[in-house]
């Protein structure tokens, strides 16, 4: 490694154990030569980053224990034990040494995991550096500062090498749009940051995708933000991994992405509710006859009955009726009626009132098709007719009824 990327490797670690972030290319360049210029000391740049703008706007209000965790958080994913925390306090506060001093030494003094965290931290920084500047990315402003600042956080212990190369162009992508359009990165930020997204329980579960999923509705909907609204409802991503369905992943949310934009997305955190259909009503029918009158022509023996009618009852079991529903009969399977029709719930009966038959006193029914019941007259009269019944909903829709017993 020659000198020069030695020292701007330097400097680039320098930004990520001080502001939490990657370096920007003209900030890189800058500070690298700083560094050269001073044989490397690290003094020459350590007080111009503590007085910063980038500092007093960002930590300016911060006590030193908040801004001691903060290093801790972005160099090792966790918060300082009590002594470590106690001891960098009362180093700064007996003015041996300042804040941007102490992220030096705790970056220098790491050991196992927080060594090997920190070191693979370090080489995304770099990688994020310099695809920003080979790819012609735009990285200024404070929105697309906290966006880079999002790959810093979704780097874990755990994280692969093929994740880390995903993870690094998800930041650039997404602070590439927070440059141009930093109103994007406000709304999904609502009500919390950016990286306490990550501490959510879908956050810590997928890191990289959540990662991948801030960086693609942030493209998708810099121009579109009523749409993003649409998505956010308000709430902002932290809304959206909380009403999430649990068959849901922050994946399919990349991949809705990807297929048809933040209208696909909206599909896959608001899905439709299903439509709920309840079950038609069976009913199990028993034909009865309550009483039969011919008509004053059906006078000689010739066992033929010009005109009959008959109050027909169906009593029935099984689902009851739903609410809305209702009994239609017909004679020629075409035309409906429910006229003269008594529907007791309590009893499970149906009378049709005064059916015209037209035939003489029936003596046995027939079953037909599953909603028909013939009645036949008896021998030598060879003809019939057919009583169907339905159940209506108050859509129009129909059920058949089912039948069990063909005597009455």
């Amino acid at each position: 490694m020659s000198t020069q990327t030695a020292f701007a490797s330097t400097v680039n670690s320098f930004y990520l154990a001080f502001y939490g972030r990657p370096a920007d290319p003209a900030g890189l360049a800058f500070w690298t030569k700083q560094l050269a210029d001073n044989d490397g000391n690290l003094s020459a740049i350590t007080q111009a980053f503590a007085n910063s703008e980038e500092a007093q706007v960002r930590y300016g209000s911060d006590t030193v224990n908040e801004r001691i965790s903060d290093i801790y958080q972005a160099l090792f994913n966790r918060a300082p034990d009590t002594v470590g925390l106690a001891y960098w306090s009362n180093v700064v506060g007996q003015g041996h040494a300042s804040v941007a001093d102490v992220a030096v030494a705790i970056m220098g003094g790491a050991q196992g995991i927080d060594k090997a965290l920190t070191a693979l931290r370090q080489s995304a920084v770099d990688a994020f550096t310099a695809q920003v500047e080979a790819s012609g990315s735009q990285y200024s402003g404070y929105a697309s500062v906290e966006a880079a600042r999002i790959l810093v956080r979704a780097v874990t212990i755990d994280t692969a090498t093929g994740d880390i190369d995903a993870l690094v162009k998800a930041a650039v992508s997404f602070a590439d749009t927070a440059t141009k359009t930093p109103q994007v990165v406000e709304a999904i930020a609502s009500g919390t940051t950016l990286l306490a997204l990550f501490d959510t329980t879908r956050g810590k579960g997928d890191p990289v995708a959540l990662a991948q999923t801030l960086a693609d509705t942030a493209k998708a909907a810099a121009g579109n933000p009523v749409t993003l609204d649409s998505l956010l409802r308000g709430g902002g991503m932290d809304q959206v991994l909380k009403v999430m369905p649990a068959n849901a992943s922050l994946k399919d949310v990349v991949a809705a992405l990807a297929k048809g934009g933040l209208p696909a997305a909206i599909e896959v955190v608001y899905p439709p509710a299903p439509v709920v259909t309840a079950p038609a009503p069976t009913f199990n029918l028993k034909l009865a006859f309550e009483h039969v009158e011919q008509d004053e022509l059906d006078q000689k023996d010739d066992n033929v009955t010009n005109h009959s009618a008959a109050d027909v009852t169906f009593s029935y079991t099984g689902r009851d009726l739903r609410t809305g529903q209702h009994f239609e009969y017909s004679l020629d399977g075409k035309n409906w009626t429910d006229a003269n029709i008594d529907v007791n719930a309590n009893t499970n009966t149906v009378i049709l009132k005064q059916v015209q038959l037209g035939f003489p006193v029936p003596t046995l029914t027939m079953l037909g098709n599953d909603n028909a019941v013939s009645i036949m007259a008896p021998a030598p009269v060879d003809q019939s007719t057919t009583i169907s019944l339905r159940a209506v909903d108050a859509n129009g829709s129909t059920t058949p009824p089912r039948h069990t017993d063909d005597r009455f």
